[in-house]
């Protein structure tokens, strides 16, 4: 009898067939929770700086994200902090939640701004840690990768703030 690379060649037929079909499953399971670095979205405006903080912070609170914290001067807006209770890894040997918010920040540029839309995301040890508006205390770690889930929802709100900003008041063009 040949020796199968997953150990498998002792077991029954059935039983093999079931041990690869598990392995298969453990391991795109693995693959899925693993993550992968977050990827901003990025794009361009006509929008001017004012107008268009206005309609991201309107788009914010539009799409659940209520009281938006925005820096004017700065040009950025962001989020609560918010609990996923998505379970993912472990912080000081304790069992780890994704608590994220959202900051969407507009540079100037000549004909508009420059945005960007990101997830701040934290793996934090469940039950030990609190959220007070804009501030996370406890014990958190930063997440350097994010399951997929994560980089969609950062994908869809950029989607519908572009969408939002595509009809604000546009910086004037130069003669």
């Amino acid at each position: 009898m040949f020796a199968e690379r997953d150990g498998s060649a002792a077991l029954p037929t059935d039983q093999r067939t079931m041990h690869r079909a598990l392995l298969l499953v453990g391991l795109v399971t693995m693959s899925l929770a693993c993550g992968a670095p977050q990827k901003p979205a990025t794009f361009v405006t006509s929008a001017t700086l004012e107008s268009g903080i206005d309609v991201v912070s309107r788009t914010l609170a539009a799409n659940g994200h209520t009281s938006p914290t925005v820096d004017r001067q700065a040009g950025i807006v962001t989020t609560e902090w918010k609990d996923t209770g998505f379970l993912f890894g472990q912080v000081q040997g304790g069992t780890a939640t994704i608590v994220r918010r959202f900051t969407v920040v507009l540079a100037p540029s000549g004909q508009g701004a420059n945005v960007t839309v990101r997830m701040d995301a934290k793996r934090c040890a469940q039950q030990g840690f609190v959220v007070e508006g804009v501030e996370l205390r406890g014990h958190c770690e930063e997440a350097a990768m994010i399951p997929e889930k994560f980089q969609l929802e950062v994908d869809a709100l950029a989607a519908k703030v572009q969408e939002a900003l595509s009809t604000a008041p546009a910086v004037a063009k130069s003669p």
